[in-house]
């Protein structure tokens, strides 16, 4: 099955502050990871896009654009984009004062979109080498969900709603939690899964995240998801 990755020619290191960089004796390395959530080593963390939307559905994590990291994204213009389930037409609405998410979300979490986000996803981080230590550290910066979109024999890679690592390694309520393959007793948080590099992925090139605000003249929107 052929797969097309839909993604800005130009890797905008610089503007993120991450591109390479030399300081004494450490070199700095912009990059961006793909995770494939199919494969069996990773198959633990195929939860995390769920997880993710869960908490930013719920009000306790901030997701941004793809295209504008220092843009907010708001769930419901999430919803919106990816056409995932109910939708909030007015946030002021009585009708949605007392909930805090679109109820159908809610009561089914395993909308058929959602599973559209279970392929894959990414991870924008720094990867630092030291000469005196002969050591690579990698400091992840944000978690990027990618949307899945098949049509005939193909499959298109579409940005999703991106997250601030920093944000993601505090959701540690129980159900946020990964399976712990080899002990169903001891699951892990995201901040062990992460901070472990308990995955295997790719370095891919793409664009990084634009850290400048979006032209008001323009059709922000479309310029934040899609280019």
């Amino acid at each position: 099955m052929k797969k097309i990755i839909l993604s800005t020619a130009a890797a905008l290191l610089f503007s993120l502050g991450i591109a390479q960089t030399k300081d004494n004796n450490v070199v700095k390395q912009g990059e961006i990871m793909k995770i494939p959530l199919l494969e069996k080593f990773n198959l633990p963390a195929r939860k995390l896009p769920e997880i993710l939307v869960k908490a930013w559905c719920e009000g306790l994590i901030q997701g941004y654009y793809p295209l504008q990291v220092d843009s907010a994204c708001s769930y419901h213009n999430f919803m919106r984009q990816f056409g995932f389930g109910r939708t909030q037409p007015i946030p002021s609405a009585d009708e949605f004062t007392d909930i805090q998410c679109p109820q159908s979300f809610c009561d089914n979490p395993n909308d058929p979109v959602l599973e559209q986000f279970k392929h894959n996803f990414e991870i924008i981080q720094n990867k630092r080498f030291d000469k005196n230590l002969s050591t690579e550290v990698y400091d992840i910066k944000y978690i990027r969900l990618i949307y899945v979109k098949e049509k005939g024999d193909q499959m298109f890679d579409l940005l999703g709603p991106v997250f601030k690592f920093e944000d993601v390694i505090k959701l540690n309520r129980p159900d946020f939690k990964l399976t712990n393959a080899k002990n169903a007793a001891a699951d892990f948080t995201l901040k062990q899964y992460f901070e472990t590099r308990m995955f295997h992925g790719y370095i891919i090139q793409t664009s990084l995240l634009k850290s400048n605000n979006p032209d008001e003249k323009k059709n922000k929107e479309k310029d934040m998801w899609e280019h």
